[in-house]
């Protein structure tokens, strides 16, 4: 089904985007500049001049990041753990028996 997000799913995934890249910051890691830049600098050395930007609501993000890409890749790493979580209750529907798969 593809239907477009409401507000309230944009600003979720948005406020997302912008903890998981200050956590990446606070922990210092370093996005890289070609993958993550809408122009080939890096997006973490922005000139002191360019304050960074607040869209919908509190989330900040340096000007020339990409989030559209941090974001997919989030999507992506839920849609892999979702998946595999399926898998694996399937296993374990499968075969309750097993020692490993009691609680």
């Amino acid at each position: 089904e593809n239907r477009p997000q409401s507000k309230k799913q944009q600003q979720f995934n948005n406020r997302l985007v912008s903890l998981v890249y200050q956590e990446a910051i606070a922990r210092g890691f370093v996005f890289d500049p070609v993958s993550f830049s809408l122009d080939g600098h890096s997006p973490l050395e922005f000139p002191s001049t360019t304050a960074p930007t607040e869209c919908a609501g509190n989330w900040i993000v340096p000007p020339g990041f990409n989030h559209k890409k941090l974001r997919d890749r989030i999507r992506c790493y839920y849609k892999t753990h979702v998946q595999n979580s399926k898998k694996r209750l399937g296993t374990l529907l499968k075969n309750p028996n097993k020692e490993r798969n009691r609680g």
